[in-house]
């Protein structure tokens, strides 16, 4: 069994709402890297209140630059099916076909099944 320690890795929360700020406070108690992923673009002050390393409005970035992914995102029409199978194919590109682990903590129509 091979350890895999966190405080090398990144994480990236789809949704930085009040689960997602948790989240990812959580992940920097571990030493991770985290990346959040919002569609309203945050300022540097909101980065120390929210534990988030890095703010993105770019999905591609935030799917590309993590080993583990959280959603936690509320079902709304920009939302449903955002992790679909071309996302995952975007998450993978350039890791040599590894794509990072996935984790659905909001509604379950945010991913896209028929698509993965």
């Amino acid at each position: 069994v091979q350890a895999t320690y966190l405080s090398s890795l990144t994480l990236s929360v789809l949704g930085c709402g009040d689960i997602g700020r948790c989240i990812a406070a959580a992940a920097q108690a571990f030493g991770m890297r985290t990346i959040g992923y919002t569609r309203t673009p945050r300022g540097e002050n909101d980065k120390r209140q929210r534990g988030v390393d890095e703010y993105t409005t770019d999905l591609s970035h935030a799917l590309q630059s993590a080993d583990y992914v959280v959603a936690a995102l509320p079902s709304t029409p920009e939302t449903r099916r955002l992790l679909s199978g071309e996302a995952l194919a975007i998450a993978s590109k350039d890791k040599g076909g590894k794509c990072p682990v996935f984790l659905n903590v909001g509604r379950g129509d945010v991913i896209d099944e028929v698509s993965i």
